[in-house]
């Protein structure tokens, strides 16, 4: 059947399968067997939100987006690598200059010297590169001999050697687990 219809019972409210040309009339129900007239029911309309708090509704979805392009534009522009620096204390140009290593310190020290041509000597020896300088100065750390385990590190360096060797010296220093990392300008005369 085509244009079937379901409506309610007025006695028990169960659905009675109707059709259209039987609105208005009385039919026996199904379920109770009492008598009742067919009558066309409005559908049910959901309560909107907007008729309970009397508030219009916001669209968010925009918020959303822009939230979102926020978040992205934040986690691409962050530096997540942390910078490490060195404290150096500045110069006082009305103290005397004081030698870094006192004797003490000297039995568990490594004097690294930067020359003008950016060579690298670590106790009289030449380092060629920061691997192998690291891996000395690793052996030093973790000395496990008679001497004891070398904590201070002083660099020497010539005052025209390359920015770029000094730093690269003092951070194979520090991760190398020194202690104690001091450095010295020297002057050719």
């Amino acid at each position: 059947m085509k244009n079937r219809i379901f409506v309610n019972c007025h006695q028990c409210g169960q659905e009675i399968p109707a059709v259209p040309s039987q609105l208005g009339r009385e039919v026996l129900c199904p379920h109770c067997r009492r008598t009742t007239i067919l009558v066309e029911q409005e559908p049910e309309q959901p309560i909107s939100r907007r008729r309970l708090s009397g508030v219009e509704d916001v669209d968010l979805t925009p918020m959303v987006d822009v939230t979102f392009l926020l978040l992205i534009f934040f986690m691409v522009t962050a530096a997540f690598s942390l910078q490490r620096s060195l404290e150096v204390p500045p110069p006082d140009s009305e103290t005397k200059s004081v030698d870094p290593i006192t004797q003490n310190e000297e039995s568990n020290s490594v004097i690294v010297r930067i020359t003008k041509d950016n060579a690298i000597w670590v106790e009289d020896q030449e380092i060629p590169s920061r691997q192998e300088l690291l891996a000395v100065l690793r052996d030093m750390t973790n000395s496990q001999g008679p001497l004891p385990p070398v904590t201070t590190m002083l660099v020497l360096a010539d005052a025209y050697a390359r920015h770029e060797t000094v730093v690269m010296v003092l951070d194979a220093g520090n991760a190398a687990s020194m202690k104690n990392i001091q450095l010295k300008t020297e002057w050719e005369e």
